[in-house]
């Protein structure tokens, strides 16, 4: 009885309270995540679609409000998939990333998709594959060939990366092969070698990115580079913007970590130093509160309260106007603090639901937003219950392509229930419902 008088006190206090989520974050119709969850699941069931990405392999996203257009875009090829899969001919594709293109990658149970695709189209591309000999012909093909090389070079890992064919990956491998024909290579430092679309940096500093296209010549002369020769000129560069900018830049905005996209040269990772300091002494972006801030080629995205990405090319004029209306450190403070008594408020609730914020990529009006909602949604329907497979309810922001993909492959999402955060209350109250299984006695 207790709960439930404060439960009823709690909901005079949230209904009345002004939704606090910052105007930074995304507008999303709620149709689009929770639609891609519900069909995802159903194709799971019918089809044995392990995973589902959304634009897997995209580079140049643009601003937060960009990312709107493309879970919009996936939705719309998962639908065509949908309709496309019962006449695919023993259907046993496990991953399915819906991009921009045709591919088939990873093995024969993975392919890329257009996202625009009609439904004929994705039939005769999905049911247009080897047979099985043909496939386990190909892939002893493969290992061979892998097996050749690593014994060559010695190297703990070699693999071709998703964004390339099975074919070029096989292309790739016979020319990898010619290039350590003639004598053995002694890799410096390399523990991995990664087969991709052309050489470049990659984020795990022991991998070397080798161009699949690259002559046999070119591939040897790359396996002879030096990792640490490498990495010092770029931490050289790293020390040069920190001596330059770093302190002006950590003394206005508190930036607890600033650094550049491997993309990125020398010269644009500067240009992009240079023009955050200048944008530095605008006092909206001093009031906020800055973490991580990563310099890119493409894209200038904020990540929850705390995190950014900003364009190297993006001026201090337009930096201030992107990112001008994040949450100030004030309101952060004031939402962290109202979410962390509303979830106490959920603890022990009739729907036997755990209700927890996403950690990554949501911003703490956003977390509040759907507290409120749940809070709500547990006064009108006191009766309520959540079947019991499902024991976590997680907010999460369903305009984030990242934590969209994050949802659709959760290896929880058996028992989690991953709700929008910016949903209306209805759209909320909708979806949540459908979860439901035995009602209170």
């Amino acid at each position: 009885m207790l709960h439930k008088f404060l439960l009823s006190l709690l909901f005079i206090l949230v209904s009345g309270f002004s939704n606090p989520a910052s105007s930074f974050s995304a507008e999303v119709d709620s149709n689009f995540f929770h639609e891609l969850q519900e069909m995802k699941r159903s194709l799971e069931k019918k089809h044995g679609l392990a995973n589902l990405e959304c634009f897997p392999f995209i580079e140049k996203i643009g601003f937060n409000r960009d990312q709107k257009g493309l879970i919009r875009q996936c939705l719309k090829g998962l639908k065509a998939l949908a309709q496309a899969l019962p006449e695919v001919r023993s259907s046993n594709y496990r991953s399915i990333g819906i991009g921009t293109d045709f591919l088939r990658t990873g093995g024969f149970q993975t392919a890329l998709i257009p996202w625009n695709a009609s439904t004929k189209e994705l039939a005769e591309f999905l049911n247009d594959r080897p047979s099985e000999e043909k496939q386990t012909e190909f892939i002893d093909g493969i290992l061979s060939l892998k097996k050749n090389i690593i014994s060559r070079l010695g190297v703990a890992n070699l693999y071709c990366n998703q964004q390339i064919s099975n074919l070029n990956c096989l292309h790739g491998y016979e020319r990898l092969a010619e290039a350590l024909r003639i004598k053995r290579v002694n890799l410096k430092k390399w523990r991995s070698i990664v087969l991709t679309h052309e050489s470049k940096r990659l984020k795990d500093a022991y991998a070397l990115s080798i161009g699949y296209q690259e002559n046999p010549a070119a591939m040897r002369k790359r396996l002879e580079s030096d990792l640490h020769e490498i990495w010092n000129i770029r931490r050289k560069m790293f020390e040069k913007m920190e001596e330059r900018f770093g302190k002006t830049i950590r003394s206005r905005l508190g930036v607890v970590k600033i650094f550049c996209n491997l993309d990125l040269t020398n010269e644009e990772c500067m240009k992009g130093a240079e023009n955050i300091s200048q944008a530095s002494s605008d006092p909206v972006l001093q009031s906020q509160h800055w973490g991580e801030v990563e310099i890119d080629r493409f894209n200038s995205i904020a990540y929850g309260d705390f995190d950014l990405k900003i364009g190297f090319e993006l001026s201090p004029e337009e930096i201030i106007k992107t990112f001008a209306n994040r949450p100030s450190r004030k309101n952060i403070s004031r939402d962290q603090s109202l979410a962390n008594k509303l979830e106490g408020y959920t603890k022990n609730n009739n729907a036997k639901l755990r209700i927890v914020c996403d950690l990554e990529g949501l911003h703490a009006g956003q977390c509040v937003k759907g507290l409120q909602h749940f809070i709500n949604f547990l006064k009108k329907h006191r009766d309520f219950r959540a079947d019991p497979t499902w024991t976590d309810l997680m907010l999460i922001d369903g305009g984030n392509l990242k934590r969209v993909n994050f949802a659709l492959n959760s290896s929880s999402r058996e028992s989690y229930i991953y709700v929008d955060a910016n949903s209306s209350y209805e759209k909320f109250e909708n979806y949540l419902m459908s979860f439901g299984g035995r009602q209170a006695r």
